[in-house]
């Protein structure tokens, strides 16, 4: 049957869905991101390293699915050689937000189906890992980690590669298609358990909402807010917050959308910022950024 729809009117959960990649060329490997999501011990066959990270909390549940009779070492120590070049794409990953309002075993069964959605879709091997609010964060920040080879995997081995995501053409479609495809998992888990809010993965003005979106902060820099460091990012974000909170028609002033009155009392207010096109390089460059990547992203 169809995915059930956000209703109007019904209360909207977190959505959030982030891709990405784990490049060699970016300084990464497969075998010790999959350590750190799924909280084990990976020996790196290839760099002769161990990644231990045993001693990780808040990791709720794994699964390997798609992986055949492979430990998740085998899986993710196959990925590593089966690309040999020193900027090749190792896998993908999607960053899902877990609807607070789903049990904890709901959680975990979304992020399950959403593993087999992206197996079935490609033919990958795909590595679940369910975490659990940062003791120091938003206690709503239930998430997935869902990690995907590039490549088609069988039982005796891996094989081409799955280059669809990175088509110019096809690529974004196959985003909002994952995005939609979350959209109704989530929902008909939500459903499912009686509660009245559902995700939605379109934007606001596709949704005719009057709000302004903010910037994804991703782990480095939610890391430095976390010790109180103020960001460009964090800093941004405030400010759309602070601006979606005021009234309709203070807030169409505010951004410059409605005409402002010589009495009006927000006339003072600023513009909305947009991200500032040099924020991402001078995170790169500054130190805490990648003493936060380190910490927090690995």
């Amino acid at each position: 049957r169809p995915d059930p729809e956000p209703r109007c009117g019904s209360p909207v959960a977190i959505y959030h869905l982030n891709l990405q990649t784990i490049s060699r060329g970016a300084g990464r490997s497969s075998t010790a991101a999959a350590a750190y999501r799924a909280g084990e011990r990976i020996f790196d066959e290839r760099e002769q390293v161990l990644h231990d990270y045993s001693r990780k909390r808040g990791v709720i549940h794994t699964a390997l699915i798609g992986a055949g009779e492979r430990t998740r070492a085998d899986l993710w120590n196959e990925a590593e050689a089966a690309d040999r070049r020193s900027n090749s794409v190792l896998a993908r990953e999607l960053v899902v937000a877990l609807p607070e309002e789903l049990s904890a075993e709901g959680r975990i069964l979304a992020a399950q189906e959403l593993g087999m959605y992206l197996h079935q879709r490609y033919g990958v091997a795909v590595d679940v890992a369910v975490h659990a609010p940062n003791a120091r964060g938003d206690q709503r920040n239930h998430h997935a980690h869902v990690m995907f080879t590039t490549r088609e995997v069988a039982a005796d081995g891996f094989g081409a590669k799955t280059r669809v995501l990175d088509d110019r053409k096809r690529g974004p479609q196959e985003v909002h298609e994952i995005r939609a495809a979350w959209a109704g998992i989530a929902n008909r888990h939500l459903e499912r358990e009686g509660a009245a809010s559902r995700i939605d993965h379109r934007s606001y003005p596709e949704q005719g909402i009057d709000l302004a979106a903010t910037v994804h902060e991703g782990p480095a820099v939610t890391n430095m807010e976390r010790r109180g460091v103020q960001t460009d990012v964090g800093n941004l974000n405030r400010e759309v917050t602070a601006l979606n909170a005021q009234p309709d028609q203070q807030r169409a002033v505010a951004s410059g959308d409605a005409p402002a009155r010589p009495d009006d009392s927000v006339r003072n207010q600023p513009r909305p910022l947009s991200p500032p096109p040099s924020v991402d390089g001078r995170l790169r460059r500054d130190p805490e950024w990648k003493a936060g990547l380190k910490t927090a992203a690995r």
